[in-house]
């Protein structure tokens, strides 16, 4: 039985609740796929990039695909002077939202406490591009800091994935892509509630259907705008269904529980533990889906990001 929105604000902590409280009160109410995507993208896509006291570098680049498609990235330096491990970061926004800006606080602080150059990128979106658009888009941006490594200041023998939600699933795909062609894979990875799953069924997401931010018909839409059910084998787009992930690199896996419920708010519950039961993982109080982004003013994303930001120091830091 789905619990209210009424029972699910008051399972958060106080900055995830007004969070969640302000996103009710100026959006229009949920679902919010029925407004079309200009809309959402409206709602929820960061209008302008943060002020920020990094003392680092901030580029921005284009990455030419071999179709000519031109990828735009965003890249974090802190380390000026030397060679420096690489994190590939991925934006989430179940494939049709979210955009560089967004991320940007997020990616300041991982090149800040990783020591890495962090490259985010601004893959093209759904239902505009369908699969395989956004995972070729990050494919190609980590063939680009493997070849172009000494323009960007990057190790390419030390090159760590990242991202939430949309962009786990993405994150994954581009091992997937990897193992199929027989190359090396990276580091280590770093998923926020990633999106492994295109089903929809479970006791998180019986429970938590009308969660605020990501809703259960909400969740459905993206997946069906960015991946039909006639890719729904194809490992690339969805990774739940690929037998290369047996053999990943090391895996820290970051959602949100609430010591309230034993359920809690994990939505993408059931998609975090097909590959996280087996790696390092990590659980987060009372918060929302996509709290990993909010930095600035959820202190369990700040704590998130010490648990990613350590974890990835340690792989990326090893001998070759």
């Amino acid at each position: 039985m789905a619990l209210t929105v009424e029972a699910i604000l008051g399972l958060l902590d106080e900055p995830s609740r007004g969070y969640a409280e302000t996103l009710l009160t100026n959006a229009p109410p949920p679902p919010y796929h029925r407004y079309g995507p200009s809309m959402m993208r409206a709602v929820f896509d960061a209008k302008g990039v943060p002020e920020s006291t990094s003392k680092g570098l901030v580029t921005s680049e284009s990455i030419v695909e071999k179709d000519g498609t031109r990828v735009p990235v965003r890249c974090y330096r802190e380390v000026l002077d030397t060679p420096a491990p690489a994190l590939l970061y991925m934006h989430g926004g179940g494939f049709v939202l979210g955009t560089l800006d967004g991320v940007d606080s997020l990616c300041r602080r991982l090149a800040e406490t990783t020591g890495c150059v962090v490259v985010s990128v601004d893959y093209r979106r759904a239902p505009e591009h369908v699969y395989p658009a956004a995972a070729d888009d990050c494919l190609a941006v980590y063939d680009w800091m493997l070849t172009d490594h000494e323009r960007l200041g990057d190790r390419p023998d030390r090159v760590a994935l990242a991202g939430d939600s949309a962009g786990g699933a993405l994150a994954l795909s581009v091992c997937t892509s990897l193992q199929q062609a027989g190359r090396g894979l990276p580091r280590c990875l770093v998923l926020a509630y990633p999106a492994t799953s295109a089903s929809f069924r479970g006791a998180s997401w019986e429970a938590f259907a009308l969660a605020p931010v990501l809703c259960r018909s909400d969740a459905e839409w993206f997946w069906d705008s960015y991946a039909g059910p006639e890719v729904r084998d194809d490992p690339r787009a969805v990774p739940e269904v690929s037998a290369e992930l047996g053999s990943l690199p090391p895996l820290l896996v970051l959602w949100r529980r609430s010591g309230r419920t034993p359920l809690g708010l994990r939505t993408l519950r059931r998609d975090g533990e097909c590959r996280g039961r087996r790696r390092a993982t990590t659980d987060d109080a009372g918060v929302l889906h996509g709290f990993i982004t909010e930095v600035d003013a959820v202190p369990a994303a700040r704590e998130a990001l010490e648990d990613a930001a350590a974890f990835v120091r340690r792989f990326t830091r090893l001998d070759p």
